[in-house]
């Protein structure tokens, strides 16, 4: 089947750098500054949204997301390129991002939230963060629909983060943007292809990339390869949503690069574009020129490689009913969410006692299949002993119950827990023991950092490589982790 949702995923993605990059031509011009005001009043579409208000000169978090709705569609041309709104109803988005601005930093950091995290709605269920975008998906005890304002209940019930303004794109046809820039240059260490999307890439190194090509390069999902054009078989990425995402950010650096040193310099070219990408654009009511220049300025850089983005750590597992889901690594993404709320990571305090002075029990309470027995392995694995395995009924919190002479040992397990759950004194239990049921919150387990080690703050990461994979004789671009984070390095 195929994947037209993904179209409107670069434009979600890119079509800040597009606006970033028109600031960058036209800052300097009175009239452009006007225009781009009086764009940003009149080309997006407004919606009502609660977002929660923030003074000037606060740091704002812009969600920025994308719908796949294909209630636009009328004409056999679209319903061939995007799919038929008869068949293909409702809509959800494929891909969520916060951009963190800090007026006094004047730089963003942007997180990107995977389509597949498994969340807890408003109600209590269980779903896949997309699915927050569903009108026809709430929870059977809510009356609380999908739409833009579920994400915004979604991100505060599951991270606690703020949305101070609203974006989102629905499908266009972003290939003409793209092309109305010039032409993108990519470095694709091998030969590659995805048989859903059409890419193909017979010649490793420097590519050439139009708006054609490269629609074709950032949906896709199924991204295969070869280290050697002679192979018989075709290695498969097998990275999906998340080999996809780092793709994209690669592409997105990449295609403000071209379009810094390109036709944007042309301001008819800069205002053809810029229509086009803000056309694309749903903002709440309110939202004004000012909000978008203080996106803009934020991304503002003559070094599209320096831009933050990052995504949110998961692990793959199931849930009850056996689909493949994205868990969050709860430790891991404390520092992300808390840079999003500009409140630093509170160091965790460890007892001083060893693991293996607990016995651990774990029953399963949030209907995530298997999430028991992976639970156990990774304690064991950090020297707790091994103690029983079951399910229970459902818990929205986790709870850590412990002998009441054990309060010790439970808060050590807590610890392992990134801090997750309520200590609960159970005096069924045997001293020694300590029984964990996991709930809704659950986000897996990781040794903690002490106070000497975690850090306020979560420093700029390198993207992972763009693309797996490397031609023996291709070289590549000098460049960090061996691989470009812009163009061909």
């Amino acid at each position: 089947m195929m994947q037209q949702p993904l179209v409107q995923l670069f434009v979600r993605r890119f079509t800040v750098a597009l606006i970033v990059v028109f600031i960058l031509t036209t800052t300097g011009l009175a009239w452009g500054t006007w225009f781009y005001n009086k764009a940003v009043a009149n080309d997006p579409h407004h919606v009502a949204v609660p977002v929660v208000k923030v003074d000037q000169g606060r740091p704002v978090n812009y969600l920025i997301v994308g719908s796949d709705s294909r209630s636009w569609v009328t004409t056999q041309k679209q319903k061939t390129q995007f799919g038929n709104p008869t068949t293909e109803t409702g809509q959800r988005s494929d891909t969520i991002m916060i951009a963190h601005l800090d007026p006094k930093q004047k730089k963003a950091f942007v997180l990107s939230f995977p389509r597949d995290l498994y969340v807890t709605f408003p109600g209590g269920c269980h779903e896949k963060i997309n699915a927050a975008f569903n009108p026809d998906f709430h929870c059977s005890s809510s009356t609380l629909s999908g739409g833009p304002a579920q994400i915004l209940r979604v991100m505060k019930q599951n991270f606690g983060i703020d949305v101070n303004h609203y974006l989102s794109v629905n499908f266009v046809s972003f290939q003409g943007i793209v092309d109305a820039i010039g032409t993108v240059d990519l470095f694709i260490p091998t030969v590659a292809r995805d048989t859903e999307t059409g890419l193909f890439v017979s010649t490793p190194g420097c590519n050439t990339f139009n708006g054609h090509r490269a629609l074709q390069y950032v949906r896709s999902r199924e991204y295969e390869y070869k280290t050697d054009y002679r192979q018989a078989n075709w290695l498969k990425d097998g990275t999906g949503d998340l080999g996809r995402i780092r793709r994209q950010q690669y592409f997105i650096r990449s295609l403000a690069q071209a379009a810094i040193h390109s036709g944007m310099s042309n301001v008819s070219t800069a205002f053809k574009v810029i229509h086009k990408a803000l056309k694309s654009l749903t903002v709440e009511q309110g939202f004004v020129g000012a909000d978008m220049s203080a996106l803009v300025n934020a991304f503002h850089s003559s070094d599209p490689g320096a831009i933050d983005m990052q995504t949110v750590p998961a692990d793959i597992g199931n849930n009850a009913r056996g689909q493949s889901v994205l868990l969050i690594r709860s430790a891991q993404a404390a520092p992300l969410f808390a840079r999003l709320s500009n409140h630093p990571v509170t160091p965790v305090k460890v007892p001083d006692i060893p693991t293996s002075s607990v016995t651990v029990d774990v029953r399963n309470g949030n209907g995530v299949s298997g999430a028991a027995t992976k639970t156990m392995n990774s304690l064991t694995s950090l020297g707790f002993v091994r103690g029983t395995i079951g399910d229970t009924t459902h818990h929205d919190t986790t709870e850590i119950r412990y002998a009441p002479s054990d309060a010790t040992r439970a808060t050590l397990v807590k610890a392992y827990l990134a801090n997750t759950g309520n200590l609960v004194a159970d005096s069924t239990l045997a001293r020694g023991t300590v029984r964990i049921v996991l709930g809704a919150d659950f986000g897996g387990v990781a040794a903690p950092q002490t106070a000497t080690t975690t850090p306020a703050n979560v420093t700029t990461t390198t993207a992972p490589a763009a693309n797996p994979g490397k031609t023996p004789g291709v070289t590549v671009p000098v460049t960090e982790r061996g691989r470009p984070l812009v163009g061909c390095g």
